[in-house]
């Protein structure tokens, strides 16, 4: 009865959301053997205890207090396996209305308190890592003086730590998400407009060169020829269609002599002019086929670890001591690893960017175009990268509600109010220092890579004027620099061999650590990108290579040597993903034992053995030794997909972050529940990739074309 008087003005829940602090006090109570989880009549005890002490003095029990008590959070199943989160009816509570109650969510991390052995109670000597009640509150009850009562009843029992108490309150539009909406009115109005030109005009083009022809007046004459398509290095031919006939028959217009430049940047907006583009599978002879499959499938890797990772986030987990485990399962140490996916595509922006630019330099007679370098990079990337901050900024919050909602959603947009500059600036990896205070937090990446593209230049251009030796001491130098910045840290914080992953040293946890001085520094990064950069030189003279005594030497024994080279591919791919395996799997005693030489030799190279495995096997399927693996990476169906990789990037944590947010109850995870979620997120994030490339990204590229003649890098 004492419970059901306190649920008169209750409801669970508003997220804390995944904190280092939490991730520690979980870590805290597993590895522990003093304390012991509670159990159903503990909490029981708990909430008897609340109830009696916390509960204000009923004037009635009508229809709408009777509907209060059944939209508050309740002890359920699942107490043995971490279920310690009771959110009540979220919705339920909302629909009397804000003059009748509110929605709250008590957050607190309950540490045990120890108590003398005359005083034993059946909460003696508990921890709860995460404790969350939602209540559905009175709209007139205060919520100081209610968070105040709870911690004091509470600290009765328990040291409680990381307290919230949050409160649902109705949301209005922002100015902020005002002009964000009429932006994208505008901006749909814009691409309307100029495709509906772009149709009109290629009709009539179309019905002008029939009267001259003398055939007889259509929409687009039929056509008996084929377009020919490269699929994985072999041409397949294809009927035109009408469809077919006009689309391309637009993407290839080019604007005649007298076409103003404003029509000319109206056309930059044409969707039948950017989609032929997007969708073309076609390559130009010198590209790098199997890149397309590389890089589609390395941001699935990347959609696949974030599943994971959101779940942590939210913490919106009912069985986190099961899913604790997940880390000890052979299977998924190709998730845990997902974070070299971040290591290949430094690979390829340094493989690319000395790949192409080699040979631009090449056809320049050395030439070095340093504005339009850096310009086009930051062209290239800053229009869709601001389109999608603001996305978030400005927009997701309004877009839904729940009891995770508005703890976790403003955590990803508030700091944006203060360091958006550092995005555009590409300085986020470095301000703010928390790394869970930047805006937009993912694109960490993107700073990283900037500042290596900077860089870059005072590489490349000794290359092409010195030769080898021109590019061998400059990389030399990085990687040594590289090397020794990761061992010193290494050595210096004890970092252990999966320190991403939330290692623990002697002295606790070092993930925070290991993320704000290895993990967003470029220079700490860099060994990928560098020997993309060697791969890429060695593509780009693979010619003049080829001559010399000792590729002769390769090429005659290639039939033993491209066996081992698989074999040394997959070696070195298997053992950085697969290779903490057994440390995953020991117990405290053997990581403190686990020889501080190997942690260091982990941490140190591992990104560079993924990147050598990477070299090999691009240059196998370079080569005409790729086989099955290369026909799989090098199939057209990737390009279109590959195209969308920048956006899909930028876009995916706000779809999983809605989908996350969005939920109503903790969820019972399993490993199939977040396969669901992996695969509608890459559906929902690569459409809505697809739009922002033809609305943003595709025009952005036209615009700088209408104005300037650029560098392709």
């Amino acid at each position: 009865m004492a419970f059901v008087l306190f649920a008169l003005f209750s409801i669970v829940s508003v997220a804390q959301g995944y904190t280092p602090a939490a991730s520690d006090a979980f870590r805290r109570f597993i590895s522990s053997d003093q304390r012991s989880y509670p159990t159903k009549e503990a909490f029981d005890s708990l909430f008897l205890n609340l109830a009696k002490n916390v509960t204000p003095p009923l004037p009635h029990i009508g229809p709408d207090i009777t509907r209060m008590i059944d939209a508050t959070g309740k002890p359920g199943s699942g107490i043995l396996t971490g279920n310690t989160q009771f959110l009540g009816d979220f919705d339920e509570c909302e629909s009397l209305g804000s003059d009748v109650s509110k929605y709250c969510l008590f957050s607190a991390a309950l540490d045990a308190k120890p108590t003398p052995k005359n005083e034993t109670t059946l909460l003696s000597n508990f921890s709860i890592p995460l404790f969350r009640w939602g209540l559905c509150i009175n709209h007139t009850t205060n919520e100081t003086l209610l968070n105040m009562t709870l911690f004091t009843e509470l600290n009765r029992n328990f040291t409680p730590t990381s307290i919230e108490f949050i409160c649902y309150k109705e949301k209005s539009l922002s100015n902020g998400a005002i002009v964000t909406i009429v932006f994208f009115s505008l901006l749909g109005l814009v691409v309307l407009i100029s495709t509906l030109y772009d149709i009109i005009h290629v009709h009539m083009s179309e019905r002008s060169i029939q009267r001259l022809n003398g055939s007889s007046p259509g929409f687009v004459a039929p056509s008996t020829k084929s377009v020919n398509i490269v699929t994985s290095g072999s041409t397949t031919k294809s009927d035109d269609s009408d469809v077919t006939n006009l689309l391309s028959s637009i993407g290839s217009l080019k604007p005649a002599r007298g076409t103003s430049r404003l029509m000319a940047l109206l056309n930059a907006f044409s969707l039948a002019r950017n989609l032929p583009k997007l969708l073309d599978t076609q390559v130009q002879a010198k590209s790098i086929q199997c890149l397309h499959g590389i890089r589609t499938l390395s941001m699935f890797w990347v959609i696949l670890g974030h599943s994971y990772v959101w779940f942590g986030y939210v913490f919106n987990v009912a069985n986190p001591l099961m899913t604790a485990n997940f880390t000890k399962q052979f299977a998924f140490q190709g998730v845990s690893s997902a974070f070299l996916s971040v290591d290949t595509f430094f690979f390829i922006s340094g493989l690319l960017v000395m790949y192409l630019l080699y040979q631009r330099l090449e056809s320049n007679l050395g030439h070095f175009p340093w504005f339009n370098f850096y310009f086009h990079r930051v062209w290239r990337l800053t229009p869709t990268y601001f389109v999608a901050l603001v996305i978030l900024w400005t927009l997701l919050l309004n877009t839904n509600d729940g009891p995770f909602w508005d703890r976790n959603v403003p955590k990803l947009t508030s700091p944006c109010n203060d360091y958006w500059w550092t995005n555009m600036l590409y300085i986020n990896n470095f301000y703010p220092t928390d790394f869970y205070g930047q805006c937009m937090g993912w694109a960490w990446y993107l700073a990283c890579d900037m500042q290596m593209y900077v860089l870059t230049p005072f590489i490349i251009y000794p290359a092409y004027r010195y030769g080898v030796a021109g590019l061998l001491v400059p990389l030399t130098l990085c990687l040594a620099g590289v090397y020794i910045t990761l061992i010193s840290l290494s050595v210096v914080y004890h970092f252990p061999p999966n320190a991403m992953l939330g290692g623990t040293n002697e002295a606790g946890s070092v993930s925070n650590e290991y993320t704000e001085m290895v993990y967003k520094r470029f220079y700490t990064r860099a060994a990928p990108y560098l020997i993309g950069l060697l791969f890429g030189y060695i593509l780009a003279r693979r010619n003049q290579f080829s001559k010399g005594t000792f590729l002769k030497w390769v090429l005659q024994r290639k039939r033993f040597l491209v066996p081992i080279a698989w074999g040394v591919a997959f070696a070195l791919g298997l053992t950085v993903v697969y290779g903490l395996y057994k440390y995953n799997n020991f117990d405290q005693q053997q990581i403190d034992s686990f020889p501080q030489t190997l942690s260091v030799l982990y941490v140190t190279f591992q990104t560079s053995l993924w990147a050598i495995a990477l070299s090999i096997l691009i240059f196998l399927c370079c080569t005409g030794h790729g086989g099955l693996i290369n026909s799989i990476l090098s199939w057209g169906g990737w390009i279109p997909l590959s195209r969308l990789t920048y956006s899909a990037y930028l876009l995916h944590p706000l779809v999983l972050s809605y989908i996350s947010f969005s939920s109503r109850e903790v969820l019972f995870i399993s490993h199939p529940i977040v396969v669901f979620r992996f695969v509608a997120t890459i559906g929902l994030s690569y459409l809505f990739a697809a739009l922002l490339s033809l609305c943003i990204e595709y025009p952005s590229a036209a615009i700088e074309k209408v104005f300037s003649k650029t560098v392709k890098v």
